[in-house]
């Protein structure tokens, strides 16, 4: 039945078995207890990058780079501005685990 604007005055009503929005609730919980725990390992885990660290997934992802494909699939190359090779200041690689290390002599934080 159409109303005077032209819409449907009365649209069917979907009912949902109490059984069916149970499991719908309880899966949403477990989804959320899931993203928080991750969260808190995440924060556990967190080791600041030298400043002078950078690659293609930072410019185009900015902080968010680490949700980059080609990152996740270690696809990445790193290159240090100090030195604007794939070698840092001290003679030693570019990685993403080695320029978070602050024992490293050329490291500073970002």
């Amino acid at each position: 039945m159409l109303s005077a604007r032209g819409w449907i005055a009365h649209q069917p009503r979907v009912f949902v078995s109490h059984a069916l929005r149970n499991r719908v609730e309880s899966a949403k919980r477990k989804l959320n207890f899931v993203s928080t725990e991750r969260m808190m390992d995440a924060s556990q885990e967190y080791r600041p990058r030298c400043i002078y660290l950078t690659c293609k997934s930072m410019q185009v992802f900015g902080e968010n780079f680490e949700n980059d494909p080609d990152f996740q699939a270690g696809m990445v190359e790193f290159t240090c501005t100090a030195t604007f090779r794939n070698l840092g200041p001290d003679g030693n690689d570019v990685s993403y685990d080695e320029c978070r290390n602050p024992e490293r002599e050329c490291f500073k934080e970002y």
